[in-house]
């Protein structure tokens, strides 16, 4: 089941049905979000004035947050293999799921970042505050880390494809 109610001006939702699989409720004018229910794969909140995210089921594979008012996430689920969270003001990222694949969190107020797990394949935490990066997995193929304060670079995995580390310190 999906419930789509994107581009409203809805500000807060009742309790959201049992069963639901793919909640969008993207460019509305959101503050809060109501509990999500157990059975939720995907979350697009997107475009909106969330400063928080209620728990996150442990069935959720995407996670589709951008541009908001966040300034910390909860913890993620083992199941998470996809994350935008860009355009916050994100100031510390949470355990990071051995599942991840796809890691977007740019534009925000990152200073430090989490070990990253051996599935991730695209890495953007461009425009933050980031000194150095952890160690990056040998699977990784694009890496944006432009715009941070970084003056090294950790060792580059020979399946990278993609590396943007310009205008840092």
């Amino acid at each position: 089941t999906t419930l789509d109610c994107s581009s409203h001006t809805i500000q807060s939702w009742p309790v959201l049905p049992n069963g639901l699989r793919l909640f969008i409720c993207a460019s509305d004018s959101l503050t809060m979000l109501p509990a999500l229910p157990p059975s939720l794969r995907g979350l697009n909140c997107y475009y909106n004035m969330l400063t928080t995210l209620p728990t996150l089921p442990d069935s959720l594979a995407t996670l589709q947050c951008y541009n908001n008012q966040l300034t910390s996430l909860p913890a993620l689920p083992d199941s998470l293999g996809y994350l935008y969270a860009c355009w916050n003001r994100l100031t510390v990222m949470p355990a990071l799921p051995r599942k991840m694949y796809w890691l977007a969190c740019n534009e925000n107020q990152l200073t430090d970042f989490p070990a990253l797990p051996d599935s991730l394949k695209y890495f953007d935490p461009d425009d933050n505050l980031l000194t150095s990066l952890p160690a990056l997995p040998n699977g990784l193929i694009n890496l944006e880390c432009f715009n941070n304060q970084l003056t090294t670079l950790p060792s580059l995995p020979q399946s990278l494809r993609v590396l943007n580390a310009d205008s840092n310190m």
